[in-house]
């Protein structure tokens, strides 16, 4: 994941806890890098655009809600 240039995390769903994040989401969303992942959800869905963000929250809810196992979904980022 390290050499990626997509974006990847994990998490646990059930805890809503952010466990990694790949330096490319930093680096994708314009901002510096972080050991404190506990806003990293926040940081994310902020750069979705708005006409994205309702579908894909969505989208994540469910999982996390452990509906499904994971989701895949396309966006347009700010």
């Amino acid at each position: 994941t390290q050499a990626s240039g997509d974006a990847i995390w994990l998490s646990r769903p059930g805890e809503r806890r952010t466990l990694y994040v790949s330096p490319a989401f930093w680096r994708l969303w314009g901002l510096p890098p972080s050991e404190d992942l506990s806003d990293c959800h926040a940081l994310w869905l902020r750069g979705i655009h708005p006409e994205d963000r309702e579908r894909v929250t969505q989208a994540v809810k469910l999982t996390y809600e452990c509906e499904r196992l994971f989701y895949d979904t396309v966006y347009a980022a700010l």
